[in-house]
């Protein structure tokens, strides 16, 4: 499923600095996914990611995750998260 990606697995490349995120609305499953990414090897120590959300919904709040930024467009809202310290995002 998309919040238990389960292991990355080995011979598939490296982690990834980059993901992006789009689950139904409504069903508060960014937290879960972000955690699942987190606990199993998919990022890098430094790694962007990208996640929308219903309008409605609260910002996922992950240990490990900070949100750099969030934005509204209509009935979704985007946020990006770092998976480090925000000082460090940016370098």
């Amino acid at each position: 499923s998309a919040t238990s990606l389960g292991p990355k697995p080995a011979g598939v490349g490296a982690p990834f600095t980059l993901a992006f995120m789009d689950p139904p609305y409504g069903k508060d499953l960014v937290p879960a996914a972000l955690t699942s990414l987190r606990d199993d090897g998919w990022l890098t120590d430094d790694a962007i990611v990208i996640a929308e959300q219903g309008k409605d919904e609260s910002p996922a709040r992950v240990d490990g995750f900070e949100e750099l930024d969030r934005r509204h467009y209509g009935a979704a809202q985007i946020g990006i998260y770092c998976t480090k310290p925000r000082a460090l995002c940016s370098t």
